[in-house]
């Protein structure tokens, strides 16, 4: 009896060895487990950050090129008017230099009126002078 005593006691012992052992294993396997989980963990922060990060630069590049769109938009528009107003001022002094033009066209031609105006005048009493003096005849 006793030496079934002493061997269900060290079988127990080495049961108990065992489970010592397989609670050790599963501890560390636990711990590794668990640093991978934080390593996971911290890349996965690490890479959210970043992704934050390059959104945060991608927002920040689109605005800034948005910005030198309606600078650039602006200064193509001040180019453009510049270019119209001189065409306008071109234009405008064309049409002024035609107006003064044909003022003195007309102001001449008035004035050949009323010479012809005078001479035609001047023509009807000598033709009404002759025409008194060849009357009698």
């Amino acid at each position: 009896d006793g030496f079934r005593l002493a061997l269900g006691a060290m079988g127990q012992n080495e049961a108990l060895q065992a489970e010592r052992q397989m609670r050790s294993n599963l501890e560390a396997q636990l711990r590794s487990l668990d640093s991978r989980l934080t390593y996971s963990a911290t890349q996965q922060q690490r890479q959210a950050l970043e992704l934050q990060m390059m959104t945060r630069c991608y927002a920040e590049s689109e605005v800034e090129m948005e910005e030198r769109l309606r600078v650039e938009v602006q200064r193509q528009q001040d180019m453009a008017k510049e270019g119209h107003q001189r065409a306008l001022d071109y234009l405008r002094g064309q049409c002024e230099q035609k107006v003064r033009e044909a003022r003195q066209a007309e102001a001449a031609a008035r004035a050949e009126a009323e010479k012809e105006r005078f001479h035609a005048a001047a023509c009807r009493e000598d033709a009404a002078r002759l025409d008194n003096g060849l009357g009698p005849w």
